[in-house]
């Protein structure tokens, strides 16, 4: 228990330097530190998963988007740095438009992309006035896609219990939360 209470302050505080290295620009500092140096030799992958860390283990959002907006800064058009940083405004910062234009990039370049569709449902759910057939259409063409999406499974069936248009189903709802918990059943044995 200890090396692992240790090991972890190490990750964050080695994930808090790394990314404190970043400016307000959310670029790169130049001239010549070491620290800019080892930074610029990350690749986009290693900055997505840092700014996962900063996010949800450390709760360092504003540099947690830094290194999100550097991966976006680097490769524009990957669908994995669109994906994460649009995931990262609809769950922290609450910026729907943002993400939905995110996520619909992402189906640009990758139209059976399961994630983007499940994410693009969820924030068409979460909107002040929902969508919520654009949002079942969404989340059908990803379980077309991917039966098992668990995180689809599950947002199809809070759409089906939390509709308020006389449209949703409560008994739909059930089955999709069962099937849901069926497959992370099976993932655990």
């Amino acid at each position: 228990m200890v090396r692992w209470k240790f090991l972890h302050y190490l990750l964050c505080v080695f994930s808090i330097c790394a990314a404190s290295c970043f400016d307000n620009n959310s670029a790169p500092r130049r001239g010549g530190s070491m620290i800019s140096h080892t930074v610029d030799l990350w690749n986009v992958e290693k900055l997505l998963l840092r700014g996962a860390f900063l996010c949800k283990v450390c709760w360092n959002i504003p540099k947690a988007e830094r290194l999100f907006r550097l991966a976006l800064q680097i490769e524009p058009s990957n669908p994995n740095c669109l994906l994460t940083f649009a995931s990262f405004l609809q769950k922290h910062k609450g910026d729907l438009v943002r993400a939905e234009a995110l996520y619909d990039q992402v189906l640009t370049v990758d139209g059976d992309n399961v994630e983007a569709l499940c994410n693009l449902g969820q924030a068409y759910t979460q909107e002040e006035r929902p969508r919520w057939d654009e949002a079942e259409d969404l989340y059908e063409r990803a379980l077309s896609i991917d039966p098992t999406h668990t995180p689809t499974l599950c947002n199809y069936a809070a759409l089906q219990g939390n509709r308020n248009d006389g449209r949703g189903s409560p008994s739909s709802a059930f089955m999709l939360y069962d099937e849901a918990f069926d497959r992370i059943k099976r993932a655990a044995d």
